[in-house]
């Protein structure tokens, strides 16, 4: 990284700096030398017009300061020497009715002159040429000294311009190669390390998503870790006492009267273990996307009606007294398997924890668009602190809730998801010694 990008970065932004540059600068010097020129041209053109109306007004026609006259037989005289002009020359003034060149007039000149030359009409007859001369050495030499001054302050601005280019670069590169680290450390499960980057361009939002993703990862080896260990111990537990018990049983320890107990504790635990089992996979299947749902339309009011008398044991036991279920038949739409999921869920909570000789209470509540399902049982309640995190998985309120013997953590967990796959949620109510309430919501059948 360092060796390589860094330099290729460099050389590639350099490179198209100083090339753009270089272009700029000659179409800028080509420009700059044509108007220069032009305007040499313009100066020389208004001398050959003057000293041409001189001629015309038949004043002293002398040749004076560079400016020389030519006759129709193409002599001129410098320097009291007497030359001709070409015939190209002429022709090309009588043709273009001027002419403009910068040399020695094909050999006549000693040195390069700016020249231009204007011909002389008397009476609608051409008469003369007139022919002013400039010596390019002087105009040159401004010139040059131009170009080398826009020479010298080209090298100086490239120059700070690569300065600029390999800070920024470095700088860049710094961040990549910091990131490359911090990167590595994640690999390594090692999420302490940010990177401290507090700019509000691309590059301090690329730190702030790295900074989150590394908090997520964080959580999320945590959340694995705990998991883990959750797992570990509630599939540990009724293993120990399925195989506790089987060893009891096979050992003799275990009375033969006594037996039959042992395999109702056997049967449960083994239940309980698919009940784990059960819940992880739907739990892998919903996180992981798996999870289709068959959307139909759905009696919520009788499927309550069912899930309730599946624990018909439970409730006469504890005497419990069931409001709601002579409500009228209520339809939505669902995931028919699903839903009974989170209704069981929900009707197993409610029996569970409710007191004795205590209640249940079903409650609807319809809109345009939703029906509401309420589960309410009295009993003791859930203080604030724990509702935060009932719903997570493998969370059981065990100090309070010591009638909790067979849960696994994940039932109000796999209600949750499951209710947000039906673009849903699940709501708590609580008052300590008093109730607690579960509510959800689903599509109206229309």
């Amino acid at each position: 990284m360092k060796t390589s990008l860094r330099k290729k970065s460099f050389v590639v932004c350099f490179g198209l700096i100083f090339l753009g540059g270089l272009i700029f600068s000659s179409i800028l010097l080509s420009s700059f030398f044509n108007c220069f020129k032009e305007q040499q041209y313009q100066l020389l053109y208004q001398e050959a017009l003057d000293y041409k109306n001189i001629i015309l007004s038949k004043k002293n026609n002398n040749n004076i300061n560079n400016i020389f006259l030519v006759d129709l037989d193409r002599n001129i005289k410098i320097n009291n020497k007497n030359y001709k002009i070409s015939k190209n020359i002429i022709n090309n003034i009588i043709k273009k009715n001027k002419y403009k060149s910068y040399g020695n007039l094909e050999g006549i000149l000693n040195k390069k002159y700016y020249i231009l030359a204007l011909p002389v009409y008397l009476n609608k007859k051409l008469n003369k040429f007139v022919f002013v001369l400039k010596p390019g050495d002087k105009i040159n030499y401004i010139f040059n000294n131009f170009i080398k001054i826009y020479i010298i302050s080209f090298i100086l601005i490239i120059f700070i311009l690569a300065v600029i280019i390999l800070i920024l670069i470095n700088k860049i590169i710094d961040i990549l190669d910091n990131i490359i680290f911090i990167s590595k450390k994640f690999l390594k499960k090692d999420f302490r390390k940010k990177l401290d980057i507090k700019t509000k361009d691309e590059l301090g939002k690329l730190a702030l998503v790295i900074n989150n993703m590394a908090t997520l990862l964080e959580e999320m080896d945590e959340n694995r870790r705990n998991f883990v260990s959750s797992v570990s111990h509630e599939l540990k537990t009724p293993m120990t006492i399925i195989s506790s018990s089987i060893e009891g049983i096979l050992d003799g320890v275990i009375k033969e009267d006594q037996v039959k107990n042992y395999l109702v504790v056997i049967s449960d635990e083994i239940k309980r273990l698919s009940k784990v089992v059960t819940s992880m996979n739907n739990l892998t299947k919903i996180t992981s996307g798996q999870m289709k749902l068959s959307k139909q339309k759905i009696n919520i009011s009788e499927m309550i009606r069912q899930a309730i008398f599946n624990f018909e044991i439970q409730i006469l036991n504890k005497n419990i007294k069931i409001f709601g279920l002579d409500k009228r038949d209520l339809f939505v739409i669902g995931d028919s398997d699903m839903i009974y999921q989170v209704i069981y869920n929900l009707i197993e909570n409610a029996v569970k924890f409710v007191d004795q000789n205590g209640y249940i209470k079903i409650k609807y509540k319809e809109t345009q668009e939703l029906v509401y399902i309420g589960i309410k049982n009295s009993g003791e309640g859930i203080s604030e602190n724990d509702i935060k995190y009932i719903c997570d998985k493998f969370y059981k309120v065990d100090k309070s809730r010591s009638q909790d013997k067979s849960g696994v953590g994940l039932g109000l967990y796999l209600v949750r998801q499951i209710l947000r796959l039906h673009e849903s949620d699940l709501e708590i109510e609580s008052v300590k010694d008093k109730y607690t309430q579960f509510f959800f919501w689903l599509e109206k059948n229309k």
